[in-house]
């Protein structure tokens, strides 16, 4: 099943979500569209997921609720799945 990225995005909103820090790449290249064209989140392209989790930290500690693909399952170059240990901050 497909996620729904008008969906996830306004359930950010409705979550108090202010940022959304994501390293640009097609796998969430649609997340990414959807935020730029709304303007109750803000889109902050990131260089690496390193730079996304200290925009996104230097964002918390100013009160901002962030989202960072830091938080999104990525799949390693042997197929498997993994979650990144750098959860929401």
């Amino acid at each position: 099943m497909a996620l729904d990225t008008k969906s996830f995005v306004d359930n950010l909103i409705k979550e108090n979500y202010t940022h959304l820090c994501v390293v640009p790449c097609s796998f969430a290249k649609y997340v990414i569209n959807e935020a730029i064209n709304n303007e109750n989140i803000k889109y902050v392209p990131c260089a690496s997921e390193a730079v996304a989790c200290s925009v996104a930290a230097g964002l918390k500690m100013s009160g901002k609720k962030t989202f960072s693909n830091s938080t999104v399952i990525r799949c390693n170059k042997y197929g498997k799945l993994y979650h990144q240990l750098t959860q929401t901050l």
